[in-house]
């Protein structure tokens, strides 16, 4: 099994190695060939990956309890990894707007972008004083007010 840091984004594969003598007879070392074991479609390895390189019985069942927790590693790291496309994407695309591009709204001022109307409390007192109320809304008779359908009955009707 190897981990590693492939372009910026970690990796975990398994692999076989084989060893064999050098061919220069002096050496004393053999080299290793390791051969990387195909994952298949999803995010984790299947026991047959693992008997096609002739892995041992207890080296598969050591593998295959790794493998749930590597898998949902691959999984988060695939996410992020579409996480990050998707954000360069939108920036760029950002980055690309008319309004940017006429220089009429800079990309990099959120102040510019905020559109929130300030609150003035003076102002919506204002404007509460100078709403009058007809008679029938002061009583409570609006005729907005009711349900389609629905009959009020004054104080005086009821006794």
């Amino acid at each position: 099994m190897r981990v590693r840091n492939k372009n910026g984004t970690p990796e975990i594969t398994w692999f076989r190695a084989r060893y064999w003598q050098s061919r220069n007879k002096a050496s004393d070392k053999s080299s290793p060939s390791l051969e990387y074991l195909k994952k298949g479609l999803g995010y984790s390895y299947t026991a047959t990956t693992f008997r096609r390189v002739k892995a041992r019985p207890w080296e598969i069942e050591m593998a295959m309890a790794l493998e749930v927790s590597f898998a949902a590693l691959r999984r988060e790291i695939a996410m992020l990894g579409k996480m990050r496309r998707y954000l360069h994407e939108y920036q760029s695309a950002v980055g690309k707007r008319p309004e940017a591009m006429a220089g009429l709204v800079p990309v990099a001022d959120s102040a510019a972008m905020d559109t929130t109307p300030a609150f003035d409390a003076d102002q919506v007192q204002a404007d509460s004083e100078s709403q009058t109320d007809s008679p029938e809304q002061a009583a409570g008779n609006s005729t907005h007010n009711r349900r389609p359908g629905s009959v009020e009955q004054s104080s005086a009707a009821v006794s």
